[in-house]
Order: structure tokens, then C-alpha cells, then sequence
């Protein structure tokens, strides 16, 4: 009688293509995510390398409004990590003694083009005198309103304070300020500004008001 034997060597033969497969498919998300990580560490070495990558830049010290003459207290030399592609000034003498196209802000770039050789020819410095206790918290490079009350000793008949000028620049103010003293500071303005300056300050009593949001 004879006998017939099945074959099991096709199942057998599945399961070695399905296995390969597998490995297979393992294979590429390995090397997928090998590539993966590759480049993220490649990209963030790439970052940290050029935000360790420092240069001398000159930096304003503190808020200098439009028009200001620039001096060596105004600017520093520091290092900064800027982008290739933004153009710095990395001496201080090339800004001193310029003036001011823009305003700026404290720890600000000085950047070619902010500051210029040109000046006002028609811009004149004048000095007010500040009662005791009335001189804000001012800087150089701020701008000022300055306002006049009339007084018994300039006027017949004193009246309300008015408005002398707006938008006046701060040339320089005292390097400590006494509250309890008389004061002054320097003002930089238009040559058709001092005869009305002249006059106020023969006429009352000066005060000025610091113009919020003018250095920003």
C-alpha cells in the first residue's frame, strides 16, 4: 500500500520570508532613526557653535533720544553674539562726538548709520536754573517740555504755568542731584528756542517734565 507524505516545506519557507522581513523593516527605522538623531546633534552643535560665537560690538549705556551728541559715557565695548548678516561698530571712537539719527535704548547696538557727523548748525546749548526739589529723574539724551510760571518779580501780574517749548534734548544734567539745593541743566535746542528760553526765565520760574516714551 502506498503512502503519502505531505511536504512541510513551504510553511517552513513562509515563516523564513516573513522573518526577513521583519528584520528588514527593523533595519531601516533603525538607520532612520540613527540619521535622525545624527542630524539633530549635527544641527545643534551647528546652533551652539555660532551662539558661543562672539564679537566687540559698541552698545549704548543707557537711553539716548534723537539728535543726542554721543560721548564716551554714553557707549561701551562689549561682546555680543549677532548674526553674520548684522553689521556692528566695534571701536567706540568711530561713534563718539556723532550725533544721533534714531533713538535708542539701554544695552541698544550702535549700528552704522545710527550715528552721523552731521549736526544741527542752527542748534544752540542753554542752561536752565531748577528750583529745589523740582529736577525729575533726568539723563542725558532725554527729552524734556519745559514750562514757565510767571513770578511777582518778572510780571505785574503773575498767571498760570504755560508751555515754553516741547521735545527739548537733555545736553547735560548735574552729576549728583541735591534736593534740598537749586539746580541746573543743560539743554540742546533750535537757535529760535532761546529768545523764548531767555524770556522765561526772567519772566517765573522754570520746570521741566520728562517726555515719557521719548528714548524708547
Amino acid at each position: 500500500m502506498a503512502i503519502s507524505l505531505r511536504s512541510h516545506s513551504q510553511p517552513r519557507k513562509t515563516l523564513i520570508t516573513k522573518s526577513r522581513q521583519e528584520s528588514t523593516f527593523r533595519d531601516v527605522r533603525f538607520w532612520l532613526g540613527l540619521i535622525l538623531i545624527l542630524g539633530s546633534v549635527t544641527a545643534g552643535t551647528r546652533i551652539l557653535g555660532n551662539a558661543s560665537h562672539r564679537s566687540p560690538a559698541v552698545v549704548a549705556l543707557h537711553s539716548l533720544a534723537a539728535g543726542a551728541t554721543v560721548t564716551s559715557e554714553d557707549v561701551s565695548l562689549v561682546n555680543v553674539a549677532v548674526p553674520s548678516d548684522v553689521a556692528t561698530i566695534s571701536r567706540v571712537d568711530d561713534v563718539v562726538g556723532k550725533v544721533l539719527t534714531q533713538p535708542l535704548t539701554q544695552g541698544a547696538l550702535i549700528v552704522p548709520g545710527i550715528a552721523t557727523s552731521d549736526t544741527a548748525p542752527e542748534s544752540r546749548t542753554i542752561a536752565l536754573p531748577i528750583r529745589a526739589g523740582h529736577l525729575p529723574a533726568v539723563q542725558r539724551g532725554s527729552l524734556v517740555d519745559v514750562w514757565v510760571t510767571p513770578s511777582l518779580d518778572g510780571v505785574a501780574v503773575p498767571g498760570p504755568s504755560t508751555l515754553v517749548i516741547k521735545n527739548a534734548l537733555v545736553a547735560d544734567v548735574p552729576s549728583e542731584n541735591d534736593p534740598t539745593s537749586d539746580t541746573n541743566i543743560s539743554l540742546q535746542v533750535d537757535s529760535s528756542h532761546v529768545q523764548p528760553l531767555v524770556q522765561a526765565m526772567r519772566d517765573g520760574l522754570i520746570d521741566v517734565v520728562v517726555v515719557a516714551g521719548a528714548e524708547q
